[in-house]
This record gives C-alpha cells, sequence and structure tokens, in this order.
C-alpha cells in the first residue's frame, strides 16, 4: 500500500519488499542505470550459527562501503538470504565492474565464496523492470566462470538462459532469447548452433539446415554443426547428404564416435550389417582407449540380435 520502505537498521539494506518498493520509484526517474547483484556466502556445507552471524558483518561492512564506491544515488537491499542487491544510477557496466573488483579486494571478503551480476538500462528493448531479470540470469553466468566469478549481462548470459528454457522443454521461448544473444553478438557460435537445433526438434528442417550450412561455411573446421547438419539432414529423409557430412566429420575429427555411431545406423538400415558391425566395433575400441563411457554395445547387441546370433547379443547387453 501508501506504506514507506524501511531500511534494516543493522545493515542499512532494504529487506527484499521494501527494496522493490523503493527500487519502482527510483528507477523511473533514471534514464540510464546499472544493477549489480552480490551473492556472498561461507564455503562450509553446513552453516553454523557463527557463519550466519559472520556473513551478516560482512554484509554490514559491504552496504558502509558500496554507499561511498557506488555514490549515495546507490539504492540497496537484500534479495535473499545470502544475496545483496544494488540499483545504481547514471553508471555504465563497466564501471560497475570496475568498483565491484575493488570493492572485493578488501581481505575482509577473503574467506568468502563470490558471484556478482550485473546488468544496464537500457539494453536491447528490455524495459527497466525487465533489469532485475537480467541481473538474475548475469548472477547465473558468473556462476559458470573460474577464478573471477563476476559477469555483465551479456550474449552469453542470454545464451545460458536460453539454454535452461530449452532444457524444461520451452522450445519457443528458448529461441526468442538465442534470437537475443545473436542480436547482441551476432558471432555467437553456440547460440546460433542451438537454434538450428530448436528448429530441428520443431520439425522445421529446411531451416535448421539452412542454419548449420551457415554455421560450416563460417567456421569450416568445428565438427558441431557439421554433425548437427548431418542429423537434420537425415531426419528430413536426405541420407546422401547426411552421409556426406558424418564422413565430413570424421575427417576433421577422426574420434568422432557419435559421427560413427550415426553411419553404422545408416548402414543397419540399408541392410549392409558387416559395415555397420566394422563401425561399432571402433566405437567400441575407441571408448575402451580414451576409458569413457562404451556407447557401442547396444548398437552391437542389437545387431547381433538381428543377425540371430544371440549369445553374443547377450553377452554385450550384459557389459
Amino acid at each position: 500500500g501508501d506504506r514507506t520502505p524501511q531500511k534494516d537498521p543493522l545493515t542499512g539494506l532494504y529487506p527484499y519488499r521494501d527494496f522493490l518498493q523503493a527500487w519502482q520509484t527510483a528507477r523511473a526517474q533514471a534514464k540510464s542505470f546499472c544493477m549489480v547483484l552480490m551473492r556472498l556466502e561461507s564455503p562450509h556445507a553446513d552453516r553454523t550459527p557463527m557463519d550466519k552471524m559472520k556473513e551478516e558483518q560482512f554484509f554490514q561492512t559491504l552496504a558502509g562501503r558500496v554507499e561511498a564506491l557506488f555514490g549515495p544515488g546507490a539504492l540497496g537491499g537484500r534479495f535473499s538470504v545470502n544475496c545483496i542487491i544494488y540499483h545504481v544510477p547514471d553508471l555504465g557496466q563497466e564501471d560497475c565492474l570496475r568498483i565491484v573488483r575493488e570493492l572485493l579486494e578488501d581481505e575482509r571478503f577473503a574467506g568468502l565464496e563470490k558471484s556478482v551480476g550485473i546488468a544496464a538500462y537500457p539494453f536491447l528493448d528490455y524495459t527497466r523492470s525487465d533489469t532485475l531479470d537480467n541481473v538474475r540470469k548475469a548472477l547465473d553466468h558468473a556462476d559458470f566462470l573460474h577464478d573471477e566469478k563476476i559477469a555483465c549481462f551479456d550474449s552469453v548470459s542470454l545464451n545460458i538462459s536460453a539454454d535452461r528454457l530449452f532444457a524444461q522443454g520451452e522450445t519457443f521461448d528458448a529461441i526468442a532469447e538465442y534470437k537475443k544473444a545473436l542480436t547482441v553478438d551476432d558471432g555467437n557460435l553456440l547460440a546460433r548452433n542451438s537454434l538450428g537445433v530448436c528448429y530441428a526438434r520443431l520439425n522445421k528442417y529446411a531451416t535448421a539446415r539452412t542454419i548449420f550450412q551457415e554455421l560450416t561455411a563460417r567456421h569450416p573446421d568445428h565438427v558441431m554443426p557439421l554433425y548437427n547438419y548431418g542429423c537434420a539432414c537425415l531426419k528430413d529423409g536426405d541420407p546422401a547428404a547426411a552421409r556426406l557430412a558424418f564422413e565430413q566429420v570424421m575427417t576433421i575429427e577422426p574420434k568422432h564416435v557419435y559421427a560413427l555411431i550415426r553411419l553404422g545406423l545408416m548402414a543397419e538400415e540399408e541392410g549392409d550389417f558387416e559395415r555397420a558391425w566394422d563401425l561399432y566395433e571402433q566405437v567400441r575400441t575407441m571408448s575402451e582407449e580414451e576409458g569413457a563411457h562404451n556407447p557401442a554395445f547396444r548398437y552391437l547387441a542389437r545387431l547381433a540380435f538381428r543377425r540371430d546370433d544371440r549369445d553374443t547379443a547377450r553377452e554385450y547387453l550384459h557389459q
């Protein structure tokens, strides 16, 4: 309602709901701003009451230093138990990144695990309120980094967000997110490749093939789009183009077991069991040499069963 947001007297930070209320006013008054989301936590699996008390002391220390570094216009609040968030008006991502690095050099933060996400407004067609979601995505991005876990919201952040949507089965939302990633960085290979995978998932094989072909032309030594192009051709009923693509993959990467398996399956479909068996045996040998998971046994077992060799099929199924 009309209740005035109240700060926590101990840390000087707004509780989460009060921060959102205060931020609604602050963001409307700023032409440009950054959001900075920091996670600070003890590295112990089971946090003791002492650890929690130390974390609160860290938040107090941080709140005092942040105002001096970000300026009096910065608005700070709690985002969760171990996260704090800041609205910083009139500063860009690079300035915020520099300040965060300076901030975390303080020896008092040495005992904590630190992750930081930074997101700026304006950015693409995102609204002011969208920046809160963007900074959370930047924090997710930071968690994937090694050494310095600080990430500015960018094409990679969008890529990671889209991957999560795709894994959850939200293919159309993932496509929209991959397209935004490509708007930020047209050269994002993973985003463009994943966009092709999404279209293939939706049975739009012609679109997927075009995307993979363009990627293969841009990155002729990269097997991922070439392999995916072969898979799309296979699903699209073009085994000749698929075989050529998988053979090109093997030329670039002779130990690409999945291209070998695809070639084996195609030989099996054509009734050339001897060639299929040889290809699956190559997969088995390669996997044993690498000491990796061996995917060949199920294919060898099925083929042995089709050849009416029940004992061999049983042996491979056991393995």
